[in-house]
């Protein structure tokens, strides 16, 4: 996600960038630097943050991902 689309959907969703950092619980500093493009948004965020935009007022917000920060989720098992 380019930070002028973060910008954009924080925008459509009428929340600030400091506002979705106490969503998130991480530093106010984060959101700000993803909108400015000091840091890349991680892709977890971005996939989020389309999925609130095109379910507005469809349904609540889904919860922000867990493992957003890169942190290994359960290894997948081999079913087949």
């Amino acid at each position: 996600m380019t930070p002028a689309k973060f910008r954009k959907a924080t925008e459509a969703l009428g929340i600030s960038q400091r506002r979705l950092a106490l969503v998130l619980k991480c530093s106010p500093r984060l959101p700000l630097e993803w909108g400015n493009g000091k840091r890349k948004v991680p892709e977890a965020i971005g996939v989020w943050l389309d999925a609130c935009v095109a379910n507005r007022g469809a349904h609540p917000d889904p919860a922000p991902p867990k493992d957003w920060r890169g942190k290994r989720g359960p290894k997948p098992t081999n079913n087949g």
